[in-house]
């Protein structure tokens, strides 16, 4: 059975307004880090490529992605040749745990039902 890819992800305006490395980003470049948060969820990650990832911000020049990289850049972790977003991570983790509850809850619920009639005999 294959994972399905959740199709979004819980955004926290608190923690978002409050952290310093979003506070002092210019609109442009928080801009791009949106547009990059959005794909790295929905690819899993982004690429160590400037040329990529200004096409993905709108078509940013390779050098103009480079300079509002260095605002974004902390906000990543580099493993091999992507960029992964740590608080996205933390995010995935929580809906696979939260579907996994689901799914044995619902299993479990399931199961009750189909075995309720079996234990009682006729005589």
């Amino acid at each position: 059975m294959t994972e399905s890819k959740a199709p979004a992800y819980q955004w926290y305006p608190k923690d978002y307004l409050s952290d310093v490395l979003t506070t002092l980003m210019t609109l442009e470049e928080e801009g791009a880090y949106r547009r990059l948060l959005d794909h790295s969820w929905l690819e899993g990650s982004i690429p160590n490529d400037m040329k990529a990832l200004g096409r993905m911000c709108k078509g940013l020049t390779p050098e103009r992605m480079q300079e509002i990289w260095e605002s974004l850049e902390p906000c990543f972790r580099l493993k091999g040749d992507r960029w992964f977003h740590p608080r996205l991570e933390q995010e995935r983790k929580k809906q696979k745990a939260n579907r996994e509850a689901k799914s044995r809850a619902g299993k479990l619920g399931a199961e009750a039902r189909y075995n309720k009639g079996k234990a009682s005999s006729a005589i």
